[in-house]
């Protein structure tokens, strides 16, 4: 479930930081129509900007998700050694001829005949 929520967060911050790079960029190549040289090299100085800056901002939220895993992994490991388990992936098996459920039957019956 953990790795399931990691995959879907990556997936998102991924297609957000294309959708405004893409967005920049299309905003980039519109403003090379030849209005203005000093204005076009503003404008793809701010442009250029905006990338780094939504890279930064897409590094940041990529360590914050890996620390969120980290996180998460502890609480799981916390569960897990006070006897949680995931029922998806561990299975319990009930014997049907218990030796402990045979050795106590035979201790009760010893006991009744006594």
């Amino acid at each position: 479930e953990v790795e399931r929520l990691k995959n879907e967060n990556y997936k998102l911050i991924e297609e957000n930081s294309n959708l405004n790079k893409s967005k920049v960029e299309s905003q980039l190549n519109q403003s090379l129509t030849p209005i203005s040289e000093s204005f076009n090299k503003e404008l793809v100085g701010e442009l250029r900007e905006r990338i780094t800056d939504l890279e930064t901002e897409k590094v940041n939220d990529m360590e914050r998700l890996e620390e969120e895993k980290d996180r998460l992994s502890e609480l799981i490991q916390l569960y897990e050694g006070q006897g949680f388990y995931d029922s998806n992936s561990i299975k319990v098996l009930h014997m049907s001829d218990n030796p402990t459920s045979r050795a106590t039957a035979d201790l009760n019956e010893e006991i009744r005949r006594l």
